[in-house]
């Protein structure tokens, strides 16, 4: 099976903000996991009030979610680009 490279598939602005947020909540949880260290609250607590923090940290961490969700139709359409 051919390696393809991202650069030969059509993605929108939308595709690349997902896939960055994909590739930012994976090592956030691989940091948590890892160190027991969670880089959202860490980024958030010096710069918002502590209820502020959570609920920002909480609407990232569904934006995570959101785009783990969407990307399964990028990966759909370069799978149809590779058959056809």
């Amino acid at each position: 099976m051919p390696l393809y490279r991202l650069s030969e598939f059509d993605w929108s602005a939308l595709d690349w903000v997902c896939f960055a947020l994909l590739i930012i909540g994976a090592l956030n949880w691989g940091l948590v996991g890892l160190l027991q260290f969670n880089a959202v609250e860490a980024l958030l607590n010096p710069v918002f009030q502590p209820s502020a923090a959570e609920l920002v940290g909480r609407a990232i961490y569904v934006l995570v979610g959101l785009a783990g969700l969407y990307f399964f139709y990028p990966l759909y359409r370069i799978s149809q680009q590779v058959k056809g």
